[in-house]
């Protein structure tokens, strides 16, 4: 009953934001709705599969607009997503350095407290690194729901002259009905894929299997097609994951750490804008498309906003995905190496 109530009002308050015009409605619509909702009435339903729910919607969203040929491009991207963890790992130690320098965090913590990755993979972490589970979950969270609110509000400010003019046009193949057939075959293929990636237990591989596994199928039949209502389902459940971690509890703890939380905050911003910057210097890639790759949070949550501010041909969300995976794979393999090895040394 819980769920179905928080459901409800994150759908409503998107239908709101949706009115009201606001960027990415349903995402942020649903993020704050239950944000405000959480601080009076915690909410003690497990909603963790929402998670995998939202990534598979996803992975199946960006399969039906991809194609094979889309898949093997992604070569191009390895070297510019090398260099955006690069960047990644210069703010991650410097934040880190002035959370242990100026604050007082010990090491692990100020390290994992400082990692832009997964909530749950980075909570887990800090029980093995014998961190502050706390304040590493305090300033992740705080990472995820302000990345979630800002970027839609600064792209949308920087792409809003060109956005009138992004909007793909319709075609008469857009304005025909979409067979439930189609799309029940399509979440098939989708889920199957995703299925198998939450078997595996890899990071990403529920969004990276279910997209690759609707590729595949659209290659060969050109009938993968999913309605937009899937889009937005995936937004608020995005929403609501996000929006139940600011509790009550949570806003008194970030009154304490408020100073050093906004300074991570800020370099964080800062590494996203330059990240971008350097990437369309030396490799011309589009700067708004580096905004949303090389932004700190989720790969599904930056892709369901960028296709929900009608960009258009200004952003490429096969750029994003693959930008986000490599992340992903680095943050949850790579970074634990070097923190334990920065451990060994301090």
């Amino acid at each position: 009953m819980e769920l179905l109530l928080v459901l409800c009002l994150a759908f409503c308050t998107g239908r709101v934001f949706k009115a009201l015009k606001i960027s990415a409605p349903f995402m942020l619509g649903a993020l704050l709705g239950t944000a405000v909702y959480a601080v009076f009435f915690p909410i003690e339903s497990d909603i963790s599969a929402f998670k995998t729910i939202a990534q598979a919607l996803t992975g199946t969203y960006i399969g039906t607009r991809m194609s094979f040929q889309d898949i093997k491009r992604m070569k191009s991207l390895i070297l510019p997503s090398l260099f955006s963890v690069g960047c990644l790992i210069i703010a991650m130690l410097f934040s880190a350095v002035l959370l242990n320098h100026f604050f007082g965090f010990d090491v692990q913590t100020a390290l994992l407290s400082a990692v832009p990755g997964g909530l749950a993979d980075i909570t887990l972490m800090s029980y093995d690194f014998q961190a502050d589970t706390t304040v590493v979950t305090l300033f992740q969270t705080s990472r995820m729901f302000f990345i979630l609110v800002s970027i839609p509000i600064v792209v949308g400010l920087s792409g809003s002259k060109n956005r009138a003019d992004a909007r793909p046009k319709k075609t008469s193949a857009a304005k025909k009905r979409t067979a439930p057939k189609d799309v029940l075959l399509t979440l098939i293929v989708g889920v199957t894929g995703a299925l198998i990636g939450w078997l595996t237990h890899f990071p990403a591989a529920v969004l990276s299997l279910s997209m690759v596994a609707v590729v595949l199928y659209n290659s060969f039949t050109q009938r993968a097609v999913l309605p937009i209502e899937f889009r937005y389902l995936a937004q608020v459940l995005s929403g609501v994951l996000v929006g139940s971690g600011i509790t009550m509890a949570f806003l008194q703890s970030i009154y304490l750490l408020i100073i050093p939380l906004v300074i991570v905050l800020f370099i964080h911003l800062l590494n996203n804008a330059v990240n971008s910057y350097l990437l369309t210097r030396l490799f011309k890639l589009n700067f708004l498309t580096c905004i949303f790759s090389t932004a700190p949070a989720g790969a599904s949550d930056m892709v369901l906003i960028a296709a929900d501010m009608d960009l258009g041909d200004q952003i490429d969300k096969n750029q994003i995905v693959f930008m986000h995976l490599v992340r992903l794979f680095l943050v949850l393999t790579f970074f634990p190496v070097l923190i334990r090895l920065i451990l060994t040394l301090f």
